[in-house]
C-alpha cells in the first residue's frame, strides 16, 4: 500500500550557476525520501513554470531535471554580463499502489548566477555525506554570524578528500533583502576575525561539524584586498599632505621674498623710497660713511653736495666765492 508521501530535504533548494558551468553541469540535486520501501529511489521529478529576474532571458525551458535522480542542469550558457536568478517549482511523485493511490509534493528551487568572486571555501573535518546531511543546519549556524547584515549562506558544492579525510565546500552568500550575491571578500573580512571564527567553530562543533582553517588562498586574497585599500588610503593622505605643504611653502616663500626685496640696498636707496630726499640721518647709520655703506646717502643730491665741496676746496685762496667763479656757467 502507498501509505506515505514523499518528503523533501531540505525543504527548499538553492543552486549556484557558476560561469564555468556548461549544459552537462549539475547545478543542484533535488532529494526526497518516501516511507514506502517500494518508492525508495523510485520517485519521479518534474520542473514547471520557470521565471527569471535581472537580465536573464534564457531559452525555454532554461533548466531540466533528471526524472529519477533529481539532478538539475542548465540548457543555456551564461555570459559575463548576466546577473540575477531563476525560480521554479519541482514536483515529486511516488508510484501508485494497486488501488491507484498516488502522492505529489512540490518544493521551490532558486538558481543564482554566481561568479568565482562570490565563492567562499570552507574545509570541514567530516565526510561529505555528513556535511550534506547537515547542510541546512550548517547554513543556519553560519547565518548567525551575519544576522546583522541580513546575509544568507548556501552551499554550492562539496568535494571529499580521502587522503586528508576532509570535505571542501564552496559557499556563497545572498543579501536576503535584494537577493543579490555578496562578494567573498566581504564574508572573509568578517570570518577571518579571530573572535568570530572561534565562535563559529564552537557553534559548528555542537552539531558535530568540525571547521578547519580557511585555505591560504582565501586568506592571501583577503590580505591583498585589504592591502590595496590601505595603499589607496595612504596614497590619498600623503597626496593631501603634500598639497598642504606645497601651498604653505608657496605663501611662505612669497612672504620671505617680499621681505628681502624691501630690505635690499637698491630698493632702500632708490628714489621711490623717499629716504634720499628726507635730509635726515636714518637710525643706526653712520652719516659720514662712504657711498654704498649708507644707502641713505646713495643719491644724486648727495653726490652734488660732494662735488660742490670739491669745487670749494679747489678755489683760489683769496676767493670769497668758494670756487664758483671757476664754473663756466657762472655769469658775473
Amino acid at each position: 500500500m502507498n501509505d506515505h508521501i514523499p518528503i523533501f530535504y531540505p525543504s527548499k533548494f538553492y543552486g549556484a550557476f557558476l560561469k564555468t558551468y556548461n549544459d552537462k553541469s549539475t547545478i543542484v540535486t533535488i532529494t526526497a525520501t518516501d516511507g514506502d520501501p517500494r518508492d525508495e529511489g523510485n520517485l519521479h521529478f518534474e520542473i514547471s513554470n520557470i521565471t527569471c529576474t535581472g537580465n536573464l532571458h534564457p531559452q525555454d525551458p532554461a533548466f531540466k531535471i533528471g526524472e529519477r535522480d533529481g539532478k538539475v542542469t542548465p540548457t543555456f550558457a551564461i555570459t559575463s554580463d548576466m546577473n540575477g536568478y531563476c525560480m521554479f517549482p519541482v514536483n515529486v511523485t511516488d508510484n501508485p499502489d494497486p488501488n491507484g493511490t498516488v502522492h505529489t509534493v512540490s518544493t521551490t528551487v532558486q538558481i543564482n548566477i554566481i561568479s568565482d568572486d562570490d565563492l567562499v571555501e570552507f574545509v570541514f573535518m567530516n565526510k561529505d555525506q555528513d556535511v550534506v546531511k547537515l547542510q541546512e543546519t550548517i547554513q543556519n549556524t553560519i547565518d548567525v554570524e551575519f544576522k546583522n547584515y541580513n546575509y544568507e549562506s548556501f552551499m554550492a558544492d562539496d568535494v571529499y578528500s580521502a587522503e586528508y579525510g576532509n570535505t571542501t565546500a564552496h559557499f556563497y552568500f545572498l543579501d536576503s533583502i535584494t537577493q543579490t550575491p555578496v562578494e567573498a571578500s566581504e564574508i572573509l573580512g568578517n570570518l577571518t576575525d579571530f573572535e568570530k571564527f572561534t565562535q563559529l567553530k564552537k557553534n559548528l562543533a555542537r552539531i558535530d561539524i568540525y571547521l578547519g582553517n580557511f585555505p591560504s588562498s582565501n586568506v592571501v586574497q583577503e590580505v591583498m584586498d585589504y592591502m590595496k585599500i590601505w595603499l589607496m588610503v595612504t596614497t590619498f593622505v600623503l597626496a593631501s599632505l603634500l598639497m598642504v605643504l606645497s601651498i604653505g611653502f608657496f605663501f611662505r616663500n612669497r612672504a620671505l621674498t617680499q621681505r628681502i626685496k624691501n630690505l635690499s640696498t637698491t630698493k632702500f636707496g632708490s628714489q621711490e623710497s623717499g629716504l634720499n630726499r628726507a635730509g635726515v640721518a636714518a637710525p643706526t647709520t653712520n652719516k659720514h660713511a662712504v657711498e654704498g655703506s649708507n644707502p641713505v646717502y646713495n643719491s644724486e643730491n648727495y653726490k652734488q653736495e660732494i662735488e660742490a665741496e670739491n669745487d670749494s676746496g679747489n678755489s683760489d685762496d683769496d676767493s670769497d666765492l668758494f670756487g664758483v667763479e671757476n664754473n663756466p656757467e657762472f655769469d658775473i
